[in-house]
């Protein structure tokens, strides 16, 4: 009677891991696993000697085992159960080594999927049996060749019988290559009937290709023959007889051998991957697209500009051109009308601005409605006037949602790829300036970055600031004044006011007056977490003066950023709670412009 569930002993010794793993196994459809977990070698050697296992699921790294000696401690205490490897690392060596010391397979733990994990384990039991029956196969036709009775013809019914039966395709060959049999799995694959196939080439029927360079693989039979030993093809692709489909196949030849070691023909096993191959492929695309547009997404786009940076530096290549785009008046309609339609415009734009571009050219989704685009081989002239296209095809844009219309625009940044810049990051900052000049030059326009012109040099000064902002404000570097304001007639106020002054000492000691850091925390939105600074440090140094709290008024100079926030009053209640300060000492000015904006609040 078949078991309705496969026994899986699991030797992980990180229970996080092994948790996940059970998890994993739990979700598999169609099949239940039931697994012995074990966290050392030596009680794995004890449970596969008092259990029968259908598969062993081994780490390398157990506090008794490691390495390849933990595969052939297995296989010794084990040899009839499939083994596979689990690692945490994406190393090709060690997989091969594993497999040529018996494992039947080698996953990384974090690319496992359900589904993944469930096809490897039902695969690796069928290559474990598909080698057993082989090896037996094999055993026992070279035994007949030697004895020439009529158990020769039993063993070879009995061949047959196992390679009609197994899951993977087998095809045996002649001492010169020409085809004997083919199992029906192989008949499905290459096209071709047994009838038909037999006494013909094996090239002619077993037809494949490098997955990578699409090169015919035509040697398959004399790789064997010169290294007299099996030879497997992890990545090749297979065309059936009619070149109807393309099928992406794992590929083992081996000898086939008489009593006295000679080479009697060849067998091929030949297993379909092509659903594990295209959810790899699916997984690497994702890895490097953008969902929403199915653009690049930044991390892609990065490497495209380091290979053309590499090629400008080598001379391989002539000058290419950035240009870093962000939307105008984006968030107006993703404000107004949500984030769905906001999402239909991105993809709206992606496809205008694919309109211009050339083959070789790279468009991606930075990020937000930021975009990049590549244009190799093109000139800064060029790459300038199809910017301007760019902006002029946006600004054609109507959105339309329910009964209101929306234009947009864009600001974009050029420069060229000259090989002064050689950072990658260095070179998307720059086009990010010259973009953000476009915008404060009025926007809807194009930008070509000089590394001159003052405004980028005020722009590049500002954003040296952003960083100079952050880590003073990590680093406790801000330091607060009190100044006194005295009043025009003397003993007219009955307490005294103060106003507080902010200055950022720097890596050198020296203060810095608000008009240097203040713009530029401004345009980059750092004033609230400016605010909350000087708020909290001023609650704890006045709740650490109990002198202070019986007199004097103390001004704070508020940002509009902060006073639009939803979530500072609570932030001020809080502070005002955990420091006991009384709310009638503390006076916040702000701007009239903010006040009149903001008579609500």
């Amino acid at each position: 009677m078949r078991k309705k569930y496969l026994d899986v002993l699991l030797v992980e010794d990180n229970v996080a891991e092994a948790r996940l793993l059970q998890e994993l196994l739990r979700e598999a459809q169609n099949i239940e696993f039931q697994v012995t977990h074990t966290k050392r070698m030596q009680t794995a050697i004890e449970a596969v000697t008092q259990t029968h296992f259908d598969v062993i699921l081994l780490d390398l790294t157990l506090p008794d085992s490691t390495g390849l000696n933990s595969v052939d401690t297995l296989i010794a205490a084990a040899p009839m159960i499939p083994i596979m490897v689990l690692t945490n690392t994406n190393d090709e060596e060690l997989a091969l080594a594993t497999v040529r010391h018996g494992a039947q397979d080698f996953l990384i733990k974090r690319h496992l999927q359900p589904e993944l994990l469930n096809r490897a384990i039902y695969y690796a039991i069928e290559r474990k049996h598909i080698t057993e029956a082989l090896n037996s196969t094999k055993d026992n036709l070279e035994q007949e060749v030697q004895n020439q009775t009529a158990e020769l013809r039993h063993a070879k019914e009995l061949a047959q019988t196992t390679l009609q039966s197994i899951g993977e395709a087998v095809i045996t060959t002649d001492a010169h290559g020409y085809v004997e049999m083919l199992n029906p799995v192989a008949e499905r694959l290459t096209g071709w009937c047994l009838t038909h196939a037999q006494a013909q080439p094996l090239d002619r029927v077993f037809r494949v290709v490098d997955e990578q360079t699409r090169e015919p693989m035509t040697d398959l039979i004399n790789t064997v023959l010169l290294r007299q030993d099996a030879v497997e093809y992890p990545n090749l692709l297979l065309f059936d007889k009619d070149e109807v489909r393309e099928i992406a196949v794992e590929v083992s030849i081996s000898p086939i051998r008489n009593s006295q070691k000679d080479m009697q023909g060849l067998v091929l096993v030949c297993r379909n991957v092509t659903p594990a191959r295209r959810l790899t492929q699916q997984l690497q695309w994702q890895a490097d697209h953008d969902a929403l547009t199915n653009l690049i997404n930044r991390s892609a786009f990065e490497r495209h500009l380091s290979v053309a940076l590499e090629q400008v530096k080598s001379k391989a290549a002539t000058t290419d051109v950035l240009c870093y785009l962000d939307l105008d008046q984006f968030k107006i309609v993703n404000d107004t009308c949500g984030h769905a339609a906001g999402d239909d415009l991105l993809r709206r734009v992606a496809t205008v601005l694919q309109q211009d571009l050339e083959t070789d050219d790279c468009l991606a989704r930075l990020g937000g409605d930021e975009f990049g685009v590549l244009l190799r081989g093109c000139s800064l002239a060029q790459g300038e006037q199809l910017a301007q296209k760019m902006v002029e095809r946006i600004r054609a844009i109507r959105f339309t949602h329910g009964d209101r219309i929306f234009q947009i625009g864009a600001s974009i940044g050029v420069m060229a790829l000259d090989g002064q810049l050689e950072d990658v990051t260095l070179l998307l900052q720059t086009a990010d300036t010259a973009m953000y000049v476009a915008k404060a030059a009025g926007r809807n326009r194009v930008q070509v970055y000089h590394p001159h012109d003052l405004e980028f040099q005020k722009h590049q000064g500002e954003i040296h600031w952003v960083s100079q902002i952050t880590s003073a404000i990590a680093e406790n570097r801000f330091r607060l004044y009190a100044q006194l304001i005295e009043p025009i007639i003397p003993h007219a106020q009955a307490q005294p006011h103060y106003e507080i002054l902010l200055r950022l000492q720097d890596n050198r000691g020296h203060l810095v007056r608000p008009g240097q850091f203040m713009p530029a925390a401004e345009r980059f939105a750092l004033m609230p977490q400016l605010d909350r600074w000087v708020i909290s440090t001023l609650f704890s140094q006045l709740a650490k003066r109990p002198d202070a709290l019986s007199q004097g008024i103390y001004a704070v100079n508020l940002s509009g950023a902060s006073f639009n926030d939803d979530t500072f009053l609570a932030f001020l209640q809080q502070q005002l709670a955990e420091h006991r300060i009384s709310p009638e000492m503390i006076c916040f000015e702000i701007t009239e412009t903010v006040a009149i904006e903001n008579l609500d609040n």
